[in-house]
């Protein structure tokens, strides 16, 4: 089953997301707790470098690169989905 994620504003669906399995979800959630764990020992001046307008997304290190795929979103009866 797709799950959406919706505009409330406007009800338009805005992506569809397959469900995960419990492996993909603790795949990710392990992969979140590893980002954060480097992420937070890393320097503003370190940080503000990887964000430089221009440079691509590939820029980031591979581990942050997985930590942001894992974005939170919510179906249309409100359950929250990743």
């Amino acid at each position: 089953m797709a799950i959406a994620t919706v505009n409330p504003a406007t009800g338009e669906i805005v992506k569809t997301h397959d469900e995960m399995s419990e492996n993909d979800v603790e795949r990710r959630l392990t992969a979140a707790s590893a980002a954060h764990a480097s992420y937070r020992l890393t320097s503003f001046d370190s940080r503000a470098g990887w964000d430089a307008p221009g440079r691509p997304a590939s820029a980031l290190p591979a581990v942050l690169e997985r930590f942001f795929e894992t974005k939170t979103s919510f179906d249309v009866e409100g359950t929250m989905t990743s």
